[in-house]
């Protein structure tokens, strides 16, 4: 089974990767954005200097996962249907400065989101990621807000810096689409009339049971939950400016765990959002497109370094 075999590296060795520092985390600029958006597999693509380096969103904890569907979940298909096999990683999109330990310190400090997958019998996974903000939030609750597939656009010099990277590879940068999700279910059948909503908006269980201000490392947090906790509930819209309509939990089925296999080699694809328009044509017009980055990675990276070395230490959020 593909989850007890990817369980089995994740719990291998439970030290974390650990943090890049700020003359590595350049090196995104002189990368492709494509295997985020085009690989097809659960760890990282082999390449010439080995595996792709997970620069942003480094560290994170792990633990299996099954998605539980409500009586009426809107008819759509595939993995919407349930799902009893999956991981989630949540993570930090940089290292955070623990000594400001006020929730205003939080703030462009602490960014957490989430990558989510399901496995499939016979074919690939479904994956998507999702955060609140890429500018974090006022408090050190990592379930204070609710996360979205479609994060709202950067407001800060480095994640803007970073938008025109991302551009390269898709005009929609803050959107993760999810028709794959109802392509094929759990069992790997493909779906003929497939259906998909709009948006997901995971509500988080947990979101009064931790303090705004700094209390403890996330890690040692996230690994106090117990098994069986309905960790978010999804929310669904159908359409854009649809009303939210609960379509399922999703459950923890192990603790989490820290991860050195989780934060180097464990990868969630991020889906374009034009492989949604394909199929939703008139849903283009209610999203933020960008205009594309016309220089090329190099030059970007030199230009960054020369002008922006102020907040190299700070491009550490991911779309």
């Amino acid at each position: 089974m593909k989850e007890a075999e990817l369980w089995k590296e994740i719990t291998s060795n439970k030290e974390s990767y650990g943090w890049y520092n700020a003359a590595s985390l350049a090196g995104i600029f002189v990368e492709s954005m494509d295997p985020s958006l085009k690989w097809v597999g659960d760890t990282f693509e082999d390449g010439f200097f080995g595996p792709r380096k997970k620069l942003i969103h480094s560290v994170g904890s792990v633990a299996t996962v099954k998605f539980v569907p409500t009586a009426n979940n809107e008819g759509y298909t595939g993995v919407f249907q349930g799902a009893d096999h999956g991981l989630i990683r949540l993570s930090l999109a940089k290292q955070p400065d623990y000594s400001k330990t006020s929730a205003a310190g939080a703030y462009d400090n602490f960014a957490p989101g989430f990558g989510l997958k399901f496995l499939r019998d016979n074919s690939h996974s479904a994956n998507m990621v999702a955060m609140f903000s890429v500018d974090g939030q006022d408090s050190w609750n990592f379930f204070k807000n609710d996360f979205t597939n479609h994060i709202p656009a950067a407001q800060n010099t480095a994640q803007k810096v970073l938008a025109k990277k991302f551009m390269q590879g898709t005009p929609f940068i803050t959107y993760v689409g999810l028709s794959d999700f109802s392509q094929i279910d759990k069992h790997g059948n493909n779906v003929a009339d497939f259906k998909f909503p709009f948006q997901l908006v995971f509500e988080p269980t947990l979101r009064n049971n931790l303090p705004d201000t700094f209390k403890e490392d996330f890690q040692l947090t996230l690994s106090k939950i117990p098994v069986g906790t309905a960790l978010y509930k999804v929310h669904a819209l159908a359409e854009p400016g649809s009303p939210q309509v609960h379509i399922g939990d999703i459950v923890i089925t192990s603790q989490f765990t820290s991860s050195y296999f989780g934060d180097r080699y464990l990868f969630f694809k991020h889906q374009d959002m034009r492989e949604d328009v394909k199929f939703k044509p008139e849903w283009e017009k209610h999203l933020n497109v960008g205009a594309g980055a016309s220089k090329c990675p190099f030059a970007m990276a030199k230009d960054f370094a020369k002008k922006n070395m102020n907040v190299l230490e700070k491009v550490q959020s991911l779309f």
